[in-house]
């Protein structure tokens, strides 16, 4: 990649610095994840001023490999998060996939529900900006599932929660979710299979009605009216 004009020789050398010194940090273990990912956000910034943002993504994706091959798969998936997250806002869609499927399975691997919740919900938004309407699909259904082992277990789930900072979504945040992802469904495939939908639909409904989610309810019963009024006259 040919470097941008405000890029000098010195400043390639100071920014290649910043870098190596990230990677030791991480690979020895001398920070907290909450620094980590601190010390990731600002050399992330600092490469994307002087244009370096594909060179940034490849030397993160080698070190996230290095740091699972130490064992290290906490500050790993921190990066890895932050990564796809980054290359989704590059247009790289499938560097994007392939880093957010990795993060995916290193906390399926860990059993870390929430965390799964969310990996599946960043490939939902990715496949959606992209059209992959199959994948979409699949990734909605796999999140239902995942909503529904989570509703089971919240406690122990919440538990695993593995975070630096932020709390666990809570039960009817999980709920909720799930709901999205039936009404989801129900739109992508309302035109293929309509009776699908509809009960996609109705099960939305009941997890708002279950919340006691007024508003949502009232739309639902209003949507599936409309669903209903679109199947063939023959049914």
């Amino acid at each position: 990649m040919k470097l941008p004009s405000e890029l000098n020789q010195l400043q390639k050398v100071m920014i290649d610095n910043m870098y190596k010194s990230f990677v030791k940090s991480c690979l020895q273990g001398v920070d907290s994840p909450r620094v980590v990912k601190s010390n990731f956000m600002q050399v992330n910034s600092t490469f994307s001023k002087f244009g370096q943002s594909d060179e940034f993504c490849r030397n993160t994706d080698k070190l996230c490999d290095d740091l699972l091959k130490q064992g290290n798969t906490k500050i790993a998936n921190i990066l890895l998060d932050e990564l796809g997250k980054i290359y989704a806002r590059m247009g790289q869609e499938t560097k994007a996939e392939e880093v957010i499927q990795k993060s995916l399975e290193i906390s399926r691997s860990l059993n870390d529900k929430i965390h799964v919740l969310a990996r599946l919900t960043d490939l939902e938004f990715l496949y959606k900006n992209i059209n992959q309407k199959s994948k979409l699909i699949d990734v909605l259904v796999d999140k239902i599932h995942c909503c529904k082992d989570i509703t089971k277990n919240y406690s122990v789930d919440a538990a695993n929660f593995d975070t630096i900072s932020k709390r666990p979504t809570d039960l009817n945040g999980v709920k909720v979710q799930m709901a999205f992802a039936y009404n989801s469904i129900a739109d992508e495939i309302a035109d293929i299979d309509p009776h699908n939908a509809i009960e996609c639909l109705k099960r939305a409904k009941n997890i708002y009605f279950d919340i006691n989610s007024d508003k949502e309810v009232k739309y639902l019963t209003k949507k599936i009216g409309i669903f209903n009024k679109k199947l063939p006259k023959s049914e």
